[in-house]
């Protein structure tokens, strides 16, 4: 999850290296600078909404053993503890809320950006 963080570091300054040096260009705005909130944030929810689903353990803090049982020789059915049902619960609702809270994000910085709170 560090390097999504990295990498989401990089990508706002690579936007406030472009952007900020042109500001004089556009005029004064007028209100707070929401695009350099909703940017960074923006960026970061991306960033986890692809983790996960592309690599879930990032978020869920589970490696390889997570789905394998703990007694592999025993015939039955496995249950999940009480730590492993959250981890599953707490993955099913990433899927739902971070692809919408991108969406959301990503109007957010078209709004802040088309009304010039740059």
């Amino acid at each position: 999850m560090a390097w999504l963080v990295l990498c989401v570091l990089g990508a706002v300054g690579l936007t406030a290296g472009i952007v900020v040096p042109r500001r004089p260009q556009l005029g004064p705005a007028s209100g707070f600078p929401w695009f350099w909130v909703a940017f960074p944030a923006t960026c970061i929810v991306v960033a986890a909404a692809i983790a996960v689903f592309a690599w879930p353990q990032a978020l869920t803090g589970s490696g390889s053993y997570w789905w394998e049982p703990p007694t592999v020789n025993r015939p039955g059915l496995q249950f999940l503890s009480s730590e492993q049902y959250q981890r599953f619960v707490m993955l099913s609702r990433w899927r739902w809320v971070l692809p919408v809270a991108s969406l959301a994000g990503i109007g957010w910085c078209v709004w802040a950006w088309r009304r010039r709170r740059i």
